[in-house]
């Protein structure tokens, strides 16, 4: 069976952002802190990612919970795309304490924070995904997020992140099964 292209770029494009996730928080951890590399995926990761939760818009919107965790995860992952790429191309990678109290990284993580809070609830609630991806996106963003503000061991937030590379990948897949069965 063929699937529409409306619903394997999603689908792919979740599963993308989980591996380029992955493959940025490695070189961070590698390199012992953010890099301008490091920096690119994240944002390519976070943008795919966007376009991945955009998949979800049509079976999401019938709710006010799914409305609350697409717009808010997807504005805050693209503000956080401008936010990487400011830091990568003007800032040369500054460590995400130097730059957490500039109102866009604040107003980023305020909606990243509600949004994928209301995602994972979205997700638990779903009988079409599996309940530990919601989980994992809400535990990894809240550590991810608090990372920036708080004095954690350096290997804390790739660490975190990865896990929440895995929780991409695996919506992602689980969104291409979904397609193949509707």
């Amino acid at each position: 069976m063929k699937l529409p292209l409306r619903s394997f770029i999603p689908a792919g494009a979740l599963v993308a952002s989980g591996l380029l996730r992955a493959v940025g928080e490695m070189v961070e951890i590698v390199a012992g802190q953010p890099t301008p590399l490091s920096g690119i995926l994240a944002a390519l990761a976070l943008t795919g990612f966007a376009i991945g939760v955009i998949g979800i818009w049509d079976e999401a919107c019938t709710s006010l919970l799914g409305w609350l965790a697409t717009i808010g995860t997807v504005g805050g992952a693209l503000g956080f795309v401008l936010i990487a790429f400011d830091s990568v191309l003007l800032r040369g990678t500054p460590p995400a304490i130097a730059i957490a109290s500039d109102p866009p990284f604040l107003a980023s993580a305020a909606a990243i924070l509600v949004g994928t809070a209301a995602m994972a609830l979205w997700i638990i609630r779903s009988p079409h995904y599996q309940n530990w991806v919601g989980i994992v996106l809400i535990a990894t963003t809240m550590t991810s997020v608090l990372a920036s503000f708080l004095a954690l061991p350096p290997i804390v937030q790739p660490l975190s992140d990865i896990a929440m590379a895995a929780s991409f990948v695996q919506f992602g897949l689980s969104m291409y099964e979904n397609a193949k069965r509707t």
